[in-house]
């Protein structure tokens, strides 16, 4: 258990993918990202009785460096911060996710084919319940996430070319 170090408790896969893309734990973000800012600018002093709560379910992340201020002593952010960040990295993976889905490709037709090849693609354990639980959330987040087709444009009685002209 390192001093510097915070836990944010994640599903599996989204704790795999988010090792996949920053490195090996403990995860620390690149300088520019949102996440690195985000961290930075509420990262607190430390309380007298905290003290980093590993557990088998979470992921580490180390406290960036804040110019003026000792990792030793500013290396404490509220839980209600944490989640706040815990949903940027969710809402990063959804774009991610439904982005390698819509991309077309021949090869693998079905969607079960494409959740699985981006599952191994980033990192992802191959097992039924991180595949059941994608399957899901691209069933239940899809009309957030994908394109329509076509959008008619006409079909809007407010759109000033589809007005008739009254004489």
């Amino acid at each position: 258990m390192a001093k510097h170090v915070l836990y944010i408790r994640m599903e599996k896969y989204l704790r795999q993918w988010v090792v996949h893309q920053y490195g090996e734990e403990p995860v620390s973000f690149p300088r520019w990202s949102k996440e690195n800012d985000f961290l930075q600018d509420h990262v607190q002093r430390r309380p007298w009785y905290w003290k980093p709560e590993p557990s088998e379910d979470s992921l580490s992340i180390s406290v960036p460096k804040r110019e003026g201020f000792q990792r030793r002593t500013w290396c404490y952010v509220p839980s209600y911060k944490l989640v706040i960040l815990r949903k940027m990295l969710q809402e990063k993976f959804y774009r991610a996710f439904f982005g390698y889905i819509a991309t077309p490709n021949p090869k693998i037709t079905t969607m079960k084919g494409r959740i699985i090849a981006f599952m191994n693609a980033n990192g992802i354990e191959e097992d039924k319940s991180n595949l059941e639980t994608l399957m899901k959330i691209r069933q239940r987040k899809k009309h957030l996430y994908e394109v329509p087709a076509d959008i008619d444009m006409k079909a809007n009685k407010s759109h000033k070319g589809t007005r008739k002209k009254t004489k």
